[in-house]
Formats: C-alpha cells, sequence, structure tokens
C-alpha cells in the first residue's frame, strides 16, 4: 500500500488566534487539493474538534508535545514554517529566540525544512536578528508575506527570499446564508444601508519586553504598557464611528479576532460601544472560525481593522480596508493593494486625534471595492509557490 504523504506544520498562535488558524487552515486546504489523501499535523493548541473536522491532527505545544513533535517531523515528507508573523520583536525579544531553537530542534529529524510566507519584522535587537539569521541557515527555502518581510530577512541571509502574499488571501469562505444568519441574529440590517466592520485590539506596542505579553498578562507580571494611550484610542474610534453612524446611517459590525484574556480584542469592542452615542446602531460577533469570519467580511461595505487578517480576509471578498497599523506588516501587505499607501499607524492617529482623517477615509473606502483581478492573481502566487514546496519535496 503506498505511504500517505506526510506534512508536519509549524504556525503561529492558531489557538484564541483567528488570523493564525485562518494562515493554517487556508495551507492545510490547499495541501489537500494538491495532494492525493495527505495526512496533515499540526503543532499548537486549540480545539482538535475544528482541526479534526478539517483533515488535521493537533500534537500539543510545548514540553507535553515535544516528543511526539520530533518523532513527527522524523517521519515527515515536509516541515513547513509558517506562515505567520513569527520572525519579530514587537513584542518579545524572547520570541526571536524561541523559533530559532524550535527549528534547531526540528532541523536534524525533518528531510525537507522550508520556511512559508513567514511575516518578518522588525527586528529591532541585534540578539533578535543574530537568531533570525541561525533559523534561516536551517531552512531549505524560504518565503516571506511581502517585500517589507524580504528587507528585513535578506541581509541575514544568502538564501534566495520569495515574496509570497499570505495564505489566508486564499482560505474558502463559508456559505453565504450561513454568514446572513449570524449577522441576523445579531441584528445586524441586511436592507442596503452601510455596513462597517471593526477589528479592534488594545494598544500596547510602545517597546518591546523581555516577557512575552501572553505570559505576562497571566502572572500579572507588569503593569501593561500604553494605558493611558489605550484609553484614548478608544475614546477616538467611538467618536469617529459615532460620526459615521450619523452620516450614513451606518450598521457598526464589530468582529473581534483574538479573544483570549491576555489579548481581549471583544472586550475591547465592548468597551468602544460603551462610549458611542450610538450604541444601539453596533454590535459585537465572536466568531471562531476563519470560514465564517471571510464570509462575513464579505458582506460589509468598508472593513476598519487594527488586526492585520481582519483586513486580509475582507479584502480577499472585495470589501475595501481602512487599517490603523501597529507594525510595519500592515503596510506590507496593503503594498499589494493598489491605494493604501496612506494608512495611518495607531501612533499618528491618537497622537494626532486624527478622528477628522480617518472618518474621511472611511467614507471614501464606502465608494470602493477591492479589485478582484489583485485578489486573483496574489490567490495565484500563493498556490503556485505551494505547488512548488511540494514539488521540491518531491510531492504531488
Amino acid at each position: 500500500m503506498r505511504k500517505k504523504p506526510l506534512v508536519l506544520i509549524v504556525a503561529g498562535d492558531h489557538h484564541g488566534n483567528l488570523g493564525d488558524k485562518a494562515i493554517v487552515s487556508a495551507t492545510a486546504d490547499m495541501i489537500r487539493g494538491r495532494l492525493e489523501d495527505p495526512q496533515l499535523c499540526l503543532v499548537g493548541g486549540g480545539s482538535q474538534t475544528y482541526w479534526s473536522e478539517h483533515g488535521v491532527e493537533l500534537i500539543p505545544g510545548g514540553q507535553r508535545g515535544l516528543a511526539r513533535q520530533l518523532g513527527v517531523a522524523r517521519r515527515s515528507d515536509l516541515v513547513i514554517c509558517g506562515g505567520g508573523g513569527l520572525f519579530q520583536d514587537d513584542d518579545s525579544r524572547v520570541k526571536m529566540p524561541y523559533w530559532a531553537a524550535h527549528l534547531a530542534l526540528i532541523r536534524p529529524l525533518a528531510r525537507r525544512l522550508v520556511g512559508f510566507a513567514i511575516g518578518a519584522g522588525p527586528l529591532k535587537h541585534a540578539s533578535s536578528r543574530r537568531c533570525a539569521a541561525f533559523a534561516l541557515r536551517r531552512l531549505d527555502s524560504v518565503s516571506v508575506r511581502d517585500a517589507l518581510a524580504k528587507r528585513v530577512l535578506a541581509p541575514l541571509s544568502d538564501k534566495p527570499i520569495t515574496v509570497v502574499p499570505d495564505p489566508a488571501l486564499c482560505l474558502t469562505p463559508a456559505r453565504a446564508e450561513l454568514g446572513d444568519a449570524v449577522l441576523a441574529k445579531h441584528g445586524v440590517p441586511l436592507d442596503g444601508r452601510p455596513l462597517i466592520g471593526v477589528a479592534v485590539r488594545r494598544w500596547f506596542h510602545l517597546r518591546s519586553q523581555l516577557i512575552p505579553h501572553k505570559y505576562a498578562s497571566r502572572f500579572r507580571l507588569r503593569r501593561i504598557p500604553g494605558t493611558a494611550q489605550h484609553n484614548e484610542l478608544i475614546s477616538l474610534v467611538a467618536q469617529a464611528l459615532d460620526r459615521l453612524v450619523a452620516e450614513h446611517a451606518a450598521h457598526i459590525v464589530f468582529l473581534p479576532t483574538y479573544n483570549v484574556a491576555h489579548e481581549g480584542d471583544d472586550f475591547v469592542s465592548e468597551c468602544i460601544v460603551e462610549r458611542m452615542h450610538a450604541a444601539a446602531a453596533a454590535c459585537v460577533i465572536r466568531i471562531e472560525d476563519p470560514h465564517l469570519y471571510k464570509r462575513i467580511a464579505g458582506r460589509l461595505s468598508v472593513m476598519f481593522a487594527a488586526r492585520m487578517h481582519a483586513a486580509i480576509l475582507a479584502a480577499s471578498m472585495g470589501t475595501p480596508v481602512v487599517t490603523l497599523s501597529y507594525n510595519p506588516k500592515f503596510q506590507g501587505f496593503l503594498g499589494h493593494i493598489d491605494g493604501h499607501a496612506g494608512a495611518l499607524t495607531i501612533e499618528e492617529f491618537v497622537t494626532r486625534r486624527a478622528i477628522d482623517e480617518l472618518t474621511e477615509q472611511l467614507r471614501t473606502a464606502l465608494a470602493e471595492r477591492v479589485s478582484e483581478h489583485t485578489i486573483a492573481a496574489l490567490q495565484s502566487s500563493v498556490e503556485r509557490h505551494l505547488a512548488s514546496v511540494l514539488m521540491q519535496a518531491r510531492l504531488g
């Protein structure tokens, strides 16, 4: 009997993070579309039920699953590292050493180990750059998700680095009736009035920390930096959304993407609703399935995102996006889409109290759509590259 091709995926924080979950889901779907009856394994936490439904075996992360992970790596035909923002230190200086050590453990066992659509940068610290260079030497091939990531990693490696757009662009949306049912359940009008999606986050990226935010928050090891600025952000966003409700009879649909305790996007969304005068024209919808999220994002008139994958999933459905960035990765993605070079950063928005600028961007976006041709070309680029990765591993 012919051996099933075995692919191990080592990715970002797909437990609770809908963006990383979308990346892995899309990657797994594309692999199954290319290979006959593959065995797919994924390292990390999360719902075994969800991944089983998508033909993926979940291996626990950390020490609990390390022996099993290394055993699968030894038997694998291919180990994929990525995508997602792995090579960066804007949250913690520990992140890059972690990935360097992780890849060093896998390298001696894996027949082929590749970096796939990796997000890179910033790498502010020399120690992070040294670890990134070490990690890159462990990879047989490297692709990154945008030109900015390539500029960060190219000086650290003599390997060719290919730019491949974010795999979440290729995620298949859920059926239209499922998305409409969720919107109707939450009282969202589907009568043609503008629907403004909002995906916001707590702002704390004022400086990178030694301890990752996830653990510092869990064990209360430090006060979250930027609290005053974050409260100002909530107030300013509420004022901007109130204007759009008043001017356009818009309905505001908050679609938080990282709803775990240490991030709390849903809690931040609720705080903004509480500050809005037009709170009756707003709702918060928590969605765990990225396929469903993408379908609902396609129903919007515009997506206002301080989470990159909210923007990616919306844009891939043709929905125009307006962003507040906290990391260069936003500009990296928006560089793939025409006409979005002037996106605001969160710091600019808060420091300048740029409500007028933001509301003008949202008004303009209400009259736009993202080019289907542009999205199709980006999706084709991802699919071609993955096909090449599988062929180089002598799969497919």
